[in-house]
């Protein structure tokens, strides 16, 4: 096949280009203006189309914690963030309650009162109130309970691995990172421990205070925290650094134990500042002992939750058992560098951090226990499971 070129043939061949370019140019228009699905959920279509868009995220919230484990928990939120362009955007919000019967009121956005409209567990800030650059959303809300433990003498959050829109309403997944300014307000005799620091504590009467926590540095949602309750504390400071140890125990054979558990999370900290080069990232290091925690330990940062049944072991526990203890320490603190200071983009990656972590405490605790075979161990325990995911 040939073609022969002519004058008339160029023409053509020009004007054919031409309607490829502007058919090029519609489609993709047309493309950028398409509107993500919306699904129950953080589909990663949304999380793709989010993070392209929105930054420079920070929520303020406040939660109003009764004695009552019946009441509801009416709460206060106001989250400030950066677009690139005006568009819709979606919070998520999957409360454990009917959304029609308590629905976010007082809802303002960028000081014009208006009402979001709650579809597939996403509530739609329309783009006519939003600006290009900053732009701030406050509202009332009654926060939702499914991730939050709560029982007569505790309350405590879990929001791992994408569940703190089932407490507030939020951009719910872990590339966009956000600072935290927290305020509780909780019963005279209970205390609160969350990411932060308290700054500020003040009776407000009827039995009750408010305590104002510091602001965090960037962390991504399943990390936000606190806990309040009948909590008891103990701190030790070590190069001027301080940790606190907060607890529920009453046994005193079983809190004799503290001063190893300080020396393992010093340890830990000071072998991977060593190591990585990196100063401890975070305002603070507090370790919160729970009874019937549902894991061994979860690594939020400025308040890390134990299992009591994993730092308080009994007079019989085996070297195994001390030596597991100790791993653990060393794995959560490892987190604070591999997970919650440099954070995978997506849920598909969180095995990225979780290796991480277990690799570190195996280095950190192996001087520790010179009789054991750590190598060995390390085989017995990883490699049948890496293994097992390579033949699949």
């Amino acid at each position: 096949m040939y073609f022969i070129v002519t004058k008339n043939n160029i023409m053509k061949l020009k004007l054919c280009f031409a309607i490829s370019l502007v058919l090029f140019a519609i489609f993709l228009v047309s493309c950028s203006d398409n509107k993500v699905k919306m699904v129950p959920g953080v589909s990663k279509e949304l999380a793709l189309a989010r993070k392209g868009n929105i930054d420079g995220i920070t929520y303020s919230l406040h939660f109003s914690l009764p004695r009552s484990v019946d009441s509801l928990l009416y709460s206060r939120m106001e989250v400030e963030f950066s677009l690139g362009e005006t568009k819709d955007v979606l919070l998520d919000f999957k409360p454990s309650y009917d959304y029609q019967k308590y629905p976010l009121n007082e809802v303002y956005v960028n000081g014009h009162l208006c009402d979001l409209v709650f579809e597939h567990e996403h509530l739609v800030v329309p783009a006519k109130y939003l600006l290009k650059g900053k732009n701030i959303v406050k509202a009332k809300f009654v926060a939702g309970e499914q991730s939050l433990n709560r029982r007569v003498d505790i309350m405590y959050t879990l929001l791992v691995p994408d569940r703190a829109r089932t407490l507030f309403p939020c951009f719910d997944q872990p590339d966009l990172k956000a600072k935290y300014n927290l305020s509780l307000q909780i019963p005279d005799e209970w205390e609160a421990v969350a990411n932060g620091k308290p700054l500020e504590t003040s009776d407000i009467g009827n039995g009750f205070k408010k305590i104002l926590f510091s602001g965090t540095e960037p962390i991504p949602t399943y990390l936000f925290s606190f806990v309040v309750g009948d909590l008891k504390k103990l701190t030790e400071t070590r190069d001027g650094r301080e940790v606190n140890l907060w607890h529920m125990e009453n046994d005193p054979d079983k809190l004799s134990q503290t001063p190893e558990i300080f020396s393992l999370v010093y340890g830990s900290l000071e072998w991977l500042e060593d190591y990585t080069g990196i100063e401890y990232p975070f305002t603070k290091y507090d370790i919160v002992v729970l009874p019937g925690f549902q894991y061994g330990g979860m690594e939020h940062m400025g308040a890390t939750l134990y299992a009591d049944r994993t730092m308080f072991l009994e007079p019989s526990a085996t070297i195994t058992e001390h030596m597991s203890r100790a791993k653990l320490v060393a794995h959560e603190t490892a987190h604070m560098w591999f997970g919650d200071y440099v954070t995978m983009k997506w849920f598909d990656d969180v095995w990225t951090k979780e290796v991480f972590a277990n690799w570190f405490a195996s280095k950190i605790v192996s001087p520790v226990f010179e009789d054991i075979n750590h190598r060995l161990n390390f085989l017995n325990t990883y490699y049948p499971a890496a293994y097992a995911e390579d033949r699949s």
